[in-house]
C-alpha cells in the first residue's frame, strides 16, 4: 500500500508539471516552442489531456503555423480529441494554471526527467520481473542494462564530437562573465609583467571567498554584487548571514558615501537625508533580489536561485549570485565534513546548471593565528599568510572551486589595506593584490580614503 500511494503521488506531480507546460504554451501562443521541441515527444507526457494538446502544439510546431486556441481548438475537434481534454471548459481552465514564458524551458526539462524516471521505474519493473522466470544471472544484468540505457539515453553521454566541430561550435562565441569593479583584481603585476589575474566573474564557475572573521568576505561580494547591478546583471544575494536591514545598510553606505553607523543615528543634515533617500531609490531601481534571514536549508538555497534565475532573469543572459554564507547553510549529512562536501558540489552544479558565476563567502580555520609571526601573543601577534589547507571543515572545497580568494591582513573595525590571494584559479594564474578596506563604507576600494 506504501509503494502504490508513492507511486500514485509520483504520477500525480508528474501530471500537475505535464499540464502547467501545456497550459502555459496555449495561453501564450507556443512562445517557448523552439525549447521544448527538441526535449519532449508524444510519449514524454503521462496526463491524457497534456499528450493529446501536445500532439497538437507538435502537429503545429512541424507545419509552421501558429498556435492560436482556435487552430489548437479546430485540430481537437477534427481529430477527436476534445472529450481528452475536458471539452471546451478544459480549454477554458489552462489560463488558470499557466506559468509565465520565462519559466518553459524550466517546465519542459522537468517533463523530460519525470518521463525518464517513469521510465526508469518501468524498466527495474522488468528486470524485477525477470527474476522469476528461471533467467540467468548474466542475462538478467544484460537485458536491464538495455532497458535503462533505453530509458535513459542520456546516460551513456552526448554522441562526441570531433575536435574540428567542438572548435566550430565555439568560433565567435567569446568567454562570458559578469565585470569586476576592481582593476586591481581583474590585473596585475605577475612574475614582474602586467597580466590579467580575475579578469572576470566566469560564468558557471563557483568562487570561494574566504577568510577569518572580519576580514571583509561580506564586504568584497556585497560590492561585487553592487557593481554588477550597477552594470546592468541581475543579481541575487542569499544572505544567510546579515538581516535585509544591516544588508540594505551597507548598500546606501556603498551607494551615499554616508558612514553606515551614521545611517540610523539622528542629526542628520537635510543634505545628507536628501543623499541616502537618493541612494534609497538607486538600490530599488536596481535588478537586485535580497533574501536575507530566511530558511537555511540547502535544498531550500537552491531552489530559490533556481525560481529566480527562471523568473527574474533571461535565462541566457548574465547574472551572478551570491551566498553568504556557506557555514550557515544546513545539510542532512551525518558529520559537518560530510555536510561541507554535499554543499560545495551542489552550489558548484548550480553554477554550471544557471550558467553564471556564483561567489561563496566561507571561513578559514584557525590556521593562520597558530601560525603567528612576529614574537607578540594574542592581538599582538601577526597571523600568518592564510592558505588554502586552512579552508574549514572539507577538502572538498578546494576541490570543487574553481577560484579561491584569500583575504588577510585588517583589523576587526579599522580601516586598512588587506591583501587578496588568488590562490586557486582553473584555466588562470594565481597571484596576490591589495585593495583599501573602507570600514565606514564597509567597502574595498583601490585607493586609501575615507568620509569625514
Amino acid at each position: 500500500m506504501v509503494q502504490q500511494a508513492d507511486s500514485a503521488g509520483y504520477l500525480d506531480a508528474a501530471c500537475a508539471v505535464e499540464r502547467e507546460l501545456v497550459a502555459t504554451l496555449y495561453t501564450w501562443s507556443g512562445q517557448g516552442m523552439e525549447d521544448v521541441v527538441p526535449l519532449l515527444g508524444t510519449e514524454s507526457f503521462h496526463a491524457p489531456d497534456a499528450r493529446a494538446l501536445w500532439a497538437v502544439f507538435k502537429g503545429l510546431w512541424d507545419e509552421s503555423a501558429p498556435l492560436t486556441p482556435a487552430l489548437v481548438y479546430g485540430r481537437l475537434v477534427s481529430g477527436g480529441g476534445m472529450t481528452n481534454v475536458g471539452g471546451m471548459p478544459g480549454l477554458t481552465a489552462l489560463h488558470g494554471i499557466a506559468s509565465i514564458p520565462a519559466v518553459v524551458p524550466y517546465l519542459a526539462r522537468e517533463v523530460r526527467r519525470l518521463a525518464q524516471l517513469r521510465a526508469v521505474r518501468a524498466a527495474m519493473e522488468t528486470i524485477i520481473a525477470s527474476t522469476a522466470n528461471g533467467s540467468e544471472a548474466t542475462e538478467i544484468t544484460a537485458r536491464g542494462q538495455q532497458a535503462l540505457i533505453a530509458a535513459v539515453p542520456d546516460a551513456m553521454g552526448a554522441r562526441p564530437e570531433s575536435a574540428k566541430d567542438w572548435v566550430a561550435s565555439l568560433d565567435g562565441a567569446p568567454r562570458r562573465g559578469v565585470p569586476i569593479e576592481w582593476g586591481r583584481l581583474r590585473s596585475c603585476c605577475i612574475d614582474g609583467n602586467e597580466g590579467t589575474l580575475l579578469g572576470q566573474w566566469w560564468d558557471e564557475w563557483l568562487y570561494l571567498i574566504a577568510g577569518r572573521p572580519s576580514m571583509g568576505k561580506s564586504a568584497l561580494t556585497t560590492a561585487a554584487a553592487l557593481h554588477a547591478a550597477v552594470e546592468g546583471v541581475p543579481v541575487c544575494i542569499e544572505s544567510l548571514e546579515m538581516s535585509g536591514t544591516m544588508l540594505l545598510d551597507r548598500l546606501v553606505a556603498m551607494m551615499s558615501g554616508i558612514p553606515v553607523h551614521r545611517l540610523s543615528q539622528s542629526g542628520l543634515r537635510d543634505t545628507e537625508l536628501d543623499t541616502i533617500s537618493e541612494a534609497h531609490r538607486l538600490i530599488c531601481n536596481l535588478p537586485m533580489t535580497i533574501r536575507a534571514g530566511e530558511a537555511r536549508a540547502l535544498s531550500q538555497v537552491l531552489g530559490r536561485c533556481r525560481q529566480w534565475r527562471l523568473t527574474r532573469t533571461d535565462p541566457d543572459g548574465p547574472a551572478l549570485i551570491v551566498v553568504d554564507y556557506l557555514g550557515l547553510i544546513r545539510c542532512g549529512a551525518q558529520s559537518k565534513e560530510q555536510a561541507t562536501s554535499a554543499i560545495s558540489a551542489s552550489l558548484k552544479g548550480l553554477a554550471a546548471e544557471l550558467r553564471c558565476p556564483v561567489l561563496v563567502c566561507c571561513q578559514l580555520n584557525r590556521g593562520p593565528e597558530q601560525r603567528a609571526t612576529g614574537g607578540g601573543k594574542g592581538k599582538d601577534a601577526t597571523p600568518d599568510k592564510p592558505r588554502l589547507s586552512d579552508l574549514r571543515d572539507s577538502g572538498s572545497l578546494e576541490q570543487d572551486a574553481d577560484a579561491v580568494l584569500l583575504l588577510s591582513g585588517l583589523r576587526r573595525g579599522t580601516s586598512g589595506w588587506a591583501t587578496v590571494s588568488v590562490e586557486k584559479q582553473r584555466q588562470g594564474p594565481t597571484g596576490e593584490t591589495t585593495l583599501w578596506f573602507n570600514a565606514p563604507l564597509t567597502r574595498f576600494q583601490e585607493k586609501e580614503y575615507e568620509p569625514h
